[in-house]
């Protein structure tokens, strides 16, 4: 079940701080997200140049709270996303870009055996 309470969607700055954002000269910022809660917890940069993201989506995906990928260009635009879980919460704490795709380390409640279990997927470029 989505949750019901409107929350404001995280905004990353790449390391840095957001009381410093003004003060050193950022070249940009971009907030992602969509009606409900979203989380960022890990951020890689890609050999393009981009970013690669994790963490969990409440406003896209199956469930309450879904693993969510996000993919962007140099200038954190938005390249492609990608949720996955089920109907119980799934996050994602880390990702590593690998030879072809990425590696993302979280937990999950909609497979597995108990309540939360380590999720380990490993996707393509």
């Amino acid at each position: 079940m989505k949750q019901s309470v409107r929350r404001t969607a995280v905004l990353l700055l790449l390391g840095i701080p957001i009381g410093l954002a003004a003060q050193t000269g950022a070249t940009w910022s971009r907030t992602y997200g969509g009606s409900f809660s979203e989380q960022g917890y890990s951020v890689q940069q890609t050999g393009d140049g981009g970013f690669a993201m994790a963490g969990d989506t409440y406003s896209f995906g199956a469930g309450d709270g879904d693993v969510w990928l996000i993919r962007t260009d140099a200038n954190g635009d938005t390249l492609w996303t990608r949720t996955y879980g089920g109907v119980l919460p799934d996050v994602a704490y880390s990702i590593q870009t690998t030879s072809g795709g990425f590696v993302v380390a979280g937990a999950t409640s909609s497979f597995g055996a108990n309540d939360f279990d380590v999720w380990l997927i490993r996707t393509d470029a």
